[in-house]
């Protein structure tokens, strides 16, 4: 397992929820230096949605990207989800963060029983590294209990999905975003920063852009499914050599890795989601 090697200025902004006093405690102990924001507890999270997105956490990210800060931290209501900051690359979605921590743990040997897991819409990253290293990529529909599925039946050896959420098979079978915090701090802090790793990342295996648009629309999956064949013709006519996957939604991947995919929300969340990544590889190295 990885051992911290050097000391950084973190900064955590766990919303005025669960997380308070917790991933603050695990990196004093890893030796980081540590401030705290936002944490006293306030049921209305301080006016704002308990997800650690960009709009959310704005004084993290001013903080961090100011320079003050080397990284920040952020989690959800639960804790079960990561964002991150980077002084340099600014805010890190999952969709970042799941290829440093799968490039850390292979380059470690941790990914070797079956490979990764991973939902239809988290990044297709995290394939060029498994193709680097030679495991296997899980696909399966959006929701952690997938993942952790996946995971117990010997199928993968961690994985994720864009929300935020990782799963390891050394530990519970379910998110735990300040396990995955603890576990990060200890990698970047054995390679150098959280700033070279990503870099290091993104030199090897190019840089996904990614988007996810949420429309209101009840019926959102009966939509999807009575116009299935329809929406992957359209969405098969946008690039070159469409392979199409319909195990949650539809989607099309194109040849240049870029794919597009739509799928119908929860059934209390009545929404379209739309998603969109393609991956840009200037200047790759091996």
């Amino acid at each position: 397992m990885f051992k911290p090697r050097s000391i950084f200025r973190v900064i955590i902004d766990p919303i005025y929820a669960t997380s308070i006093g917790y991933t603050s405690e695990i990196m004093r102990r890893l030796g980081m230096e540590v401030t705290e924001i936002h944490n006293n507890y306030d049921s209305s999270f301080g006016g704002r949605d308990p997800n650690p997105e960009p709009q959310n956490i704005p004084e993290l990210i001013q903080e961090v990207t100011a320079g003050k800060y080397d990284i920040g931290i952020s989690h959800d209501g639960d804790s079960d989800r990561i964002a991150l900051v980077d002084k340099v690359h600014g805010y890190l979605s999952a969709n970042d963060i799941l290829p440093i921590v799968v490039e850390r743990l292979a380059s470690a040997s941790m990914i070797k029983r079956g490979g990764i897991v991973r939902t239809v819409s988290t990044t297709h990253i995290l394939d060029n590294i498994a193709a680097k290293y030679g495991f296997k990529v899980v696909e399966v529909p959006v929701g952690v209990k997938y993942v952790a599925r996946a995971i117990l039946s010997g199928e993968a050896d961690m994985g994720g999905e864009e929300s935020g959420g990782l799963v390891y098979s050394w530990h519970i079978p379910d998110k735990d975003g300040i396990y995955t915090a603890s576990l990060i701090i200890a990698m970047v802090s054995e390679y150098g920063g959280l700033t070279n790793l990503i870099s290091d990342v993104r030199s090897k295996y190019g840089r996904a852009y990614f988007k996810r648009v949420d429309l209101d629309m009840r019926n959102s999956k009966k939509f999807v499914n009575d116009n299935k064949e329809v929406l992957l013709k359209m969405l098969g006519s946008l690039g070159p050599s469409p392979r199409f996957i319909t195990i949650d939604g539809v989607k099309v991947v194109f040849s240049d890795g870029s794919w597009i995919l739509i799928r119908g929300g929860s059934g209390t969340e009545p929404k379209l989601r739309i998603y969109s990544e393609a991956l840009v590889r200037v200047g790759l190295r091996s």
